[in-house]
């Protein structure tokens, strides 16, 4: 890179889940290939960069009193100040909460500071009307708009709003011997074919995909963190259901869910609601073959596109792909070279 590129500073505060593990992939590409490049997010991150510096910007006060006003109060007094200070152009990556990034991206901009913003969703999947107006202004005020699929990319560019896609990339470790191991035993043990990944959410229809996979007879692995009571309606489905389900109700760490994907494979994504899934990306990273309905960013992303959501249609696709499924997949994440081009080239476009 030359000595005139400016300064990139990425902005991501949730700390773990699919958003932030893209954002560390993409301050390590950008590091790693020489970009003055500096990583700003949670104290209580899972991970931190390879390359890229990191600095600790903001805290999730978890388990204190008040815990939502000292979120509220630590990102306005010291999340944004923090990024005010530095020279460069801001990259934020994912909603939060979208009137404090629109309070946020207010005062950046009054600054004269080059803002991208990369909201992942374009709908509002917590919250009501003043979340997502709030979310529409942010990408009105924003320098450029970052999406990851045709559908989103055709929405902005149809409100004239400049826009860039590029591809989904995630930070995809190698799985660890003890953790592969893991779930070498679980699989056996349980005989489980199948995958749903990620937090257990109302959206991505659980108890439609556990009866398909009773009507094929397979075994389905439900593990995720539970969202909105979804994962006391995947419990009770799966108590219902004659298949061999398990529904393990905790985030999962990012070495057992890479060890699982390369061990099992074969993940199942009937989403009503999705801008792109980070689970299907790092699927594809280990050899894993993914099934999704044809919804949103997904038609992009997944091996098999299921045209609905009714059981019969996922259990013939589930048992078509089990007939030609592979026994295990890539215990070592493909490098994705030209992805990686992908972000150096739009390098120009982010900072202009």
């Amino acid at each position: 890179m030359t000595e005139t590129t400016p300064k990139t500073i990425i902005v991501e505060v949730g700390g773990n889940g699919g958003v932030f593990q893209h954002s560390l992939a993409v301050a390590d590409v950008l590091a790693e290939s020489g970009v003055d490049v500096e990583f700003l997010g949670a104290s209580d991150a899972e991970a931190v960069p390879s390359y890229a510096q990191f600095t600790p910007v903001f805290d999730w006060h978890r388990g204190k009193r008040l815990r939502g006003l000292r979120v509220i109060a630590g990102f306005v007094f010291h999340t944004i100040p923090s990024v005010a200070r530095r020279k460069g152009t801001v990259w934020f990556q994912g909603s939060f909460r979208p009137e404090l990034v629109l309070l946020a991206f207010i005062v950046f901009r009054a600054l004269n500071r080059r803002v991208v913003f990369s909201p992942h969703n374009l709908f509002i999947r917590h919250g009501g009307w003043v979340q997502a107006r709030a979310l529409r202004a942010c990408l009105r005020l924003a320098s450029r708009v970052i999406v990851y699929n045709s559908a989103d990319e055709t929405e902005l560019r149809s409100r004239s709003i400049p826009v860039l896609r590029l591809p989904l990339i995630q930070w995809a470790p190698e799985p660890s011997p003890s953790a592969v191991a893991k779930w070498r035993k679980h699989v056996r043990e349980h005989d489980t074919r199948v995958l749903s990944i990620g937090q257990i959410r109302s959206d991505k229809n659980i108890p439609i995909l556990i009866r398909a996979c009773e009507m094929s007879r397979i075994s389905l692995l439900i593990a995720g963190e539970g969202a909105g009571g979804a994962e006391v309606e995947a419990k009770e489905a799966a108590t219902r259901s004659s298949a061999r389900v398990i529904v393990m109700d905790e985030y999962l760490s990012m070495s057992d869910l890479v060890a699982l994907l390369a061990v099992v494979r074969l993940v199942a994504l009937p989403y009503s609601l999705s801008s792109q899934s980070g689970v299907a990306a790092l699927a594809h990273r280990y050899g894993a073959r993914t099934l999704g309905y044809a919804v949103g960013g997904l038609v992009d992303q997944v091996d098999v596109k299921i045209g609905s959501l009714e059981p019969e249609d996922w259990s013939r696709a589930l048992s078509n792909e089990l007939d030609r499924r592979q026994l295990e997949g890539a215990l070592e994440p493909v490098r994705q070279s030209e992805d990686r081009e992908a972000y150096l080239d739009a390098l120009g476009s982010l900072h202009e």
